[in-house]
């Protein structure tokens, strides 16, 4: 099976509304993994929400269809030309970490 296949059955066994609250979740284990980054300084668990929140992303884009990959297109590409204009207006360098 390919990943789109995956997508599609999940939220036919689960169904969209289970799959969007896992969505919630996962986001909230992304946002927690996060924080503990800063303190452990382990990369690891923030990886793998990632992989999650990745996922869950994907099925929900599914369910929606084209439109769904269109729209979504449309949006990064905005807000990347916005992070891309806010980089070269901002002046000096400064790297956390």
């Amino acid at each position: 099976m390919d990943k789109k296949q995956i997508y599609i059955k999940a939220i036919d066994k689960w169904g969209f509304k289970s799959q969007s609250i896992m969505l919630m979740e996962e986001c909230a284990e992304l946002i927690q993994a996060v924080s503990k980054l800063h303190r452990t300084g382990n990369p690891n668990k923030m990886y793998e929400e990632i992989a999650d929140v990745e996922i869950m992303i994907e099925q929900i884009k599914t369910f929606y269809g084209d439109v769904a990959e269109k729209e979504t297109d449309k949006h990064y590409k905005n807000k990347l030309d916005r992070l891309e204009g806010l980089i070269q207006n901002a002046g000096g360098s400064k790297k956390d970490m």
